[in-house]
């Protein structure tokens, strides 16, 4: 994924942007939540998308509504895809809402590769984490929250106050995230023995 330091520097910031927002959805590290990063990316996606337009959405690239078991090899990250292009105009929020809501949609969607392959920064990142990653759950540790806080606070070159809505958004996100989490943590009980 080649990109110029802006770019790096605004996934840089997406990606502790998404750890903050792990860290509450995970009721400050005391919860677990999905490992592997398509369960995190579309529960992102859905946060993202009910935070925006106020809609629920469904997307999951294990199972439907109902919980029952589909197949999406590659279709899911397009389905992603086009429900985040209903949060590109996110017409009376606030410029840092915008700017900062936009990073996470860079951040989670999903990019064709050409060799058959969807990437996306949250894959990049997730990949990188503090979690065993051999696990279907993980409970967020606290120094990732500290570092994503840290960074957010002086290296971001956000202001006092977009630290603040920063903080504000990830908790709102988190907020969101939680039923999603929930379902599918139902799934992997059910489903998944590791």
């Amino acid at each position: 994924m080649g990109q110029d330091n802006g770019q790096r520097n605004d996934m840089q910031l997406a990606a502790m942007l998404w750890w903050l927002t792990i860290w509450y959805a995970s009721d400050n590290g005391r919860d677990i939540v999905p490992s592997q990063q398509e369960w995190l990316s579309s529960e992102l996606a859905a946060a993202i998308i009910k935070n925006v337009t106020g809609k629920e959405w469904w997307g999951s690239w294990r199972h439907d509504e109902s919980g029952q078991v589909v197949s999406q090899h590659r279709g899911w990250q397009l389905h992603l895809g086009q429900a985040l292009d209903a949060c590109d105009q996110q017409q009376g929020r606030p410029e840092v809402y915008k700017k900062l809501v936009g990073l996470l949609i860079q951040f989670v969607r999903y990019r064709h590769q050409g060799n058959g392959e969807y990437t996306s920064m949250l894959e990049f990142y997730n990949n990188s984490a503090l979690y065993n990653s051999a696990r279907s759950t993980f409970i967020p540790h606290q120094e990732t929250f500290r570092r994503a806080q840290q960074y957010i606070s002086s290296m971001s070159g956000l202001c006092e106050l977009e630290c603040f809505h920063a903080q504000a958004i990830c908790k709102n996100l988190a907020i969101d995230m939680r039923p999603y989490i929930k379902r599918d943590l139902a799934y992997i009980k059910k489903n998944y023995t590791w």
